[in-house]
């Protein structure tokens, strides 16, 4: 079985011998929802729950996270940042929530360690010049206090993944399978179905 990662299609219109541009197929399987519910490019992404919990996808599993301190979680098992630029790059990476006016509920800090881990930090975040309902006015906490992520909410990080990851592991097998099931089909001058040429 393989695992369809991109589905690029154009159409052609054969009375007046035309194409459209090639365009790109989005699934669940290229993108994600964040914790604001938008859709984004996918790739190794890790969602990270207040109590340090978290979920991986197929190509982020191996990857584990330790809520260290109120307010800071260690992402281990990874290479930094994804260095594709769909989300900020290397500087870059992590989404964070909102409140319903669109304003940040937290500030976030991140510092990607020798080994590659990244250690996340988040802080409580105010808006002093919004209308008092949406000042974002926690009991016990200033601006910039640290503070967990918020109760219900989570921030996703989109990382880099070392090349014996589970995932990456699982794609150069799958690819070497297609390669040597090919080599056979030639061999043997078999089509698609197995049918003979």
């Amino acid at each position: 079985m393989h695992q369809i990662r991109r589905i690029r299609f154009s159409l052609s219109n054969n009375v007046v011998d035309t194409e459209t541009p090639w365009r790109t197929l989005w699934s669940s399987n290229n993108t994600t929802v964040d914790s604001n519910g938008f859709i984004k490019r996918a790739s190794p992404i890790i969602d990270i729950n207040p109590d340090g919990t978290f979920t991986t996808n197929d190509e982020s599993e191996g990857a584990t996270v330790t809520r260290v301190a109120q307010g800071e979680y260690l992402i281990e098992g990874v290479l930094g940042f994804n260095s594709d630029a769909g989300w900020g790059g290397v500087d870059g990476g992590i989404e964070i929530p909102l409140d319903v006016n669109k304003q940040p509920l937290i500030w976030v800090d991140s510092k990607v360690m020798e080994d590659g881990s990244i250690l996340v930090r988040t802080y409580h975040r105010t808006h002093p010049n919004a209308p008092k309902f949406a000042r974002n006015d926690i009991d016990g906490y200033k601006d910039g206090d640290p503070i967990d992520i918020p109760d219900g909410r989570f921030i996703s990080v989109r990382v880099q993944m070392p090349e014996q990851s589970i995932y990456n592991v699982r794609m150069r097998e799958m690819e070497e399978v297609q390669k040597a099931e090919e080599g056979v089909k030639s061999q043997f001058g078999l089509g698609e179905s197995g049918e003979s040429l």
